[in-house]
């Protein structure tokens, strides 16, 4: 897989069945200090968008599974378990990436449109923090 791959160079078009990664870099944009929560689940915070040729994809089965598994969830039934928060100063910058492989079944030929979107506390929360959008082919 990609995973681990330092070679990986995103690009705005992919081969049908290939792994995609999303590589995302933040700028905080606050004006004190915040505490992100930290997660060793995907699942737990991350909440992307994909549309396809307009559409909303949906998450694959086990994705969508493993979000509703940790709805209603706090940081309490977790303790023990995940990295501690992290403060984040003002005009930090994170880096990270997404693998599309663990929400999405293998993506067809088509046009997308990608938004990541991070939720910031625990439960059913609707805080959330997006990126920009960015847009990428799937060529046979």
């Amino acid at each position: 897989g990609v995973r681990g791959k330092p070679d990986y160079d995103p690009t705005d078009k992919y081969k049908a069945g290939s792994k995609i990664l999303i590589r995302l870099k933040w700028l905080i944009r606050v004006q004190e200090p915040v505490l992100l929560m930290g997660s060793n689940n995907v699942y737990r915070f991350s909440r992307p968008e994909l549309y396809k040729d307009g559409v909303l994809v949906p998450y694959r089965k086990y994705a969508q599974e493993a979000i509703n598994r940790l709805a209603g969830k706090t940081y309490r039934n977790f303790i023990g378990s995940v990295p501690p928060p992290v403060e984040v100063k003002p005009n930090q910058t994170l880096n990270g990436g997404i693998l599309l492989d663990d929400f999405y079944d293998p993506l067809p030929p088509g046009h997308y449109q990608f938004t990541y979107r991070h939720k910031l506390s625990d439960g059913d929360s609707s805080d959330i923090i997006s990126s920009n959008t960015i847009t990428f082919d799937v060529v046979p």
